[in-house]
């Protein structure tokens, strides 16, 4: 009775362990393309609103603030106002980009028109940079150095004043 028993656990084990090992493997691979603090910002290309693009390039050069958001999140719609306060004070010095995560241009376009924003606004329409940077949380924000390195990541709404103080260490080099 009891070899019965092993007999027909052990397929059970063994399927439970390769998804476990499966799942380990894959969570690696993404988190091996994800921003880590004191590494350089991963490669990324994502079309705006506008109809142009934005790469990781284009960033370069100068400190830069990304911020993952949509519409439909309260503290990213909370938080935006300050993001947009900043970009306007920041322009040409820093690089504010906002990222929309999962919505269509149209909605994203006439959240920014509706609200008066300024900001670069960039398209993640399907999530697939924000997953495979292996992101969470709405709203996330990345402060990153002139030289393209990650100084903070921050997951859930911040507070101006935590902006500022983030924007003021990027510019410093992290």
């Amino acid at each position: 009775m009891q070899q019965r028993w092993v007999r027909l656990l052990l397929p059970v084990v063994s399927l439970i362990l390769i998804a476990y090992l499966a799942a380990g493997a894959l969570t690696a691979k993404r988190e091996s393309n994800a921003p880590r603090v004191g590494r350089r910002l991963p490669d990324f290309s994502l079309p705006t609103v506008d109809g142009g693009a934005v790469t990781r390039q284009d960033l370069s050069g100068k400190p830069a603030f990304l911020n993952f958001w949509a519409s439909w999140c309260p503290p990213c719609r909370a938080e935006m106002p300050a993001i947009d306060a900043i970009a306007r004070e920041e322009r040409g010095r820093v690089n504010v980009l906002a990222i929309n995560n999962g919505e269509p241009v149209v909605v994203a376009r006439a959240f920014m028109r509706d609200n008066g924003f300024a900001l670069r606004t960039a398209l993640d329409e399907e999530g697939a940079l924000f997953g495979k940077w292996g992101f969470h949380y709405l709203p996330t924000s990345i402060f990153i150095d002139s030289s393209g390195t990650v100084c903070s990541i921050f997951d859930g709404a911040l507070d101006e004043a935590t902006m500022r103080r983030e924007i003021a260490r990027a510019k410093k080099g992290c």
